[in-house]
């Protein structure tokens, strides 16, 4: 197996590195070609908007706390 770390964004060749941020709404727009349907489950879904936002850790914790109703 070969994994690289992306959170940083992803070096391609004779370019400059690609953002996490861009990558994933290059996905999200893949995905929608290939099944609309999919994409909009995805949309209901994704929690990378929260996870990759400056308080990121924060409000998925605020989120987790609220969906078990933890004090």
């Amino acid at each position: 197996m070969h994994h690289e770390p992306i959170f940083q964004g992803v070096a391609v060749p004779n370019m400059p590195r690609i953002s996490l941020e861009v990558l994933y709404l290059q996905l999200i727009e893949t995905i929608g070609w290939i099944d609309a349907d999919a994409a909009a489950l995805l949309s209901c879904i994704d929690r990378f908007p929260i996870v990759s936002s400056p308080n990121g850790k924060q409000d998925i914790q605020t989120v987790i706390m609220t969906t078990f109703n933890i004090s």
